[in-house]
């Protein structure tokens, strides 16, 4: 019996919808009812009962939940205790990196460590900007690589790798096309296909836009491949970072244009307050390469 699918199942239980649960979830719905199916197989019993409004926990399903929480709940501790171990008693360093890797010079500056440091061993964890932020205030991380709006108060413990901005990309037959810098408030009720949710920089656009009093129309957040779909069936405009769209966006019939007020952010790593020898070294290490 896979633990993931009755974890599957605990979310399902308290959205009631597939959809809402395979997003929290991020896998497909057909995914998410292949599980619960393979589930109710092997428990020899349906957990839910499906009407064409709305589904509800079987008998048997209110019967299972508490126990399928107690798993859930004792899988997320074990796995949290694993982790703590792993961090204070392997050599390894860890460094917790966002989605955009290539924004924080990842790829180089870990190719230039490891020449330099043969001895350790340097691993990736990749996760949002907000997972990345809680790991390392529960001590589950000790290095991440993160953003911050540019002008905002720093932590102390950050080292500055570099600044980027936010761009929108649009059809060249877009009305938008003819202008050479987008101001914000032409995106007001406009449908703005953003990157994944809780990314920096879905909430950098949000933050700014609401701050300005601009209420965009967002039908989309994911991948930028589905986005360059939909964008090329004028089904809207891409908000993303300029080196993404700048590197990933080949399609000449698609215009890349700043924004109006800029959307600025300073990027770089952040690091614990306590570090072991070889997680200070590679502190060191980056502070050095970016002074």
């Amino acid at each position: 019996m896979e633990i993931r699918s009755i974890i599957e199942f605990v979310h399902l239980a308290e959205t009631r919808s597939f959809s809402e649960s395979a997003k929290l979830l991020n896998i497909s719905q057909s995914s998410l009812s292949r599980h619960i199916q393979i589930l109710e197989k092997e428990l020899g019993s349906p957990l839910f009962t499906r009407t064409t409004r709305r589904m509800e926990l079987s008998e048997f399903g209110r019967f299972y939940l508490p126990y399928a929480k107690r798993i859930a709940r004792l899988n997320d501790e074990t796995d949290r205790a694993v982790q703590l171990w792993q961090k204070k008693n392997t050599a390894t360093v860890t460094v917790g990196i966002s989605h955009y890797a290539h924004l924080f010079s990842i790829t180089e500056s870990i190719a230039a460590f490891r020449k330099e440091n043969p001895d350790i061993v340097l691993r990736m964890v990749e996760k949002s900007i907000s997972g990345l932020h809680s790991d390392l205030r529960e001590g589950l991380l000790s290095l991440i690589t993160v953003a911050y709006p540019a002008g905002a108060e720093l932590p102390d413990r950050f080292i500055k790798a570099g600044e980027s901005h936010l761009v929108a990309v649009v059809p060249d037959t877009h009305i938008l096309a003819t202008y050479s810098v987008i101001p914000l408030y032409h995106l007001s009720g406009r449908t703005v296909l953003l990157p994944e949710k809780e990314s920096l920089f879905e909430r950098l656009f949000l933050a700014v836009t609401e701050r300005e009093g601009i209420e965009p129309n967002v039908t989309y957040q994911g991948s930028l491949k589905n986005r360059l779909e939909l964008v090329r069936q004028e089904s809207g405009i891409i908000i993303d970072e300029e080196r993404v769209a700048s590197e990933q966006i080949r399609d000449t019939s698609l215009l890349i244009l700043p924004l109006e007020p800029e959307i600025r952010f300073v990027y770089g790593l952040e690091y614990a307050s306590r570090l072991n020898t070889n997680e200070y070294r590679y502190m060191k290490f980056i502070r050095d390469r970016f002074r």
